[in-house]
């Protein structure tokens, strides 16, 4: 099973490959600090799910606002404490 630090750096390393970003930080919003469209958010999702073996439903994607709610995401789904994480509940969009 991956660490919580593994699937931290895989993320981060999807992320870097899709949206052409160079060393996004945890707290980095998709859309105002990487500069995601739409598309690229639709893409980002399909290539964690095909990292991962996972299927993410459309309402976690949207929940997905920062590289930390997706390793949060990713750690739930994988059953592991995300790293880096101070809480990981209430993070759900509304």
């Amino acid at each position: 099973m991956p660490t919580p630090e593994d699937t931290q750096a895989r993320v981060i390393r999807v992320i870097e490959q899709q949206l052409g970003a160079n060393n996004p930080k945890l707290n980095d919003h998709f859309v105002a600090d990487l500069g995601a469209d739409s598309l690229d958010t639709i893409e980002l999702v399909m290539a964690v799910e095909d990292e991962f073996g996972i299927e993410i439903s459309d309402d976690e994607a949207e929940a997905c606002r920062t590289v930390q709610d997706s390793v949060d995401l990713l750690a739930r789904k994988l059953g592991m404490v995300a790293a880096g994480s101070s809480d990981s509940e209430g993070g759900e969009a509304a």
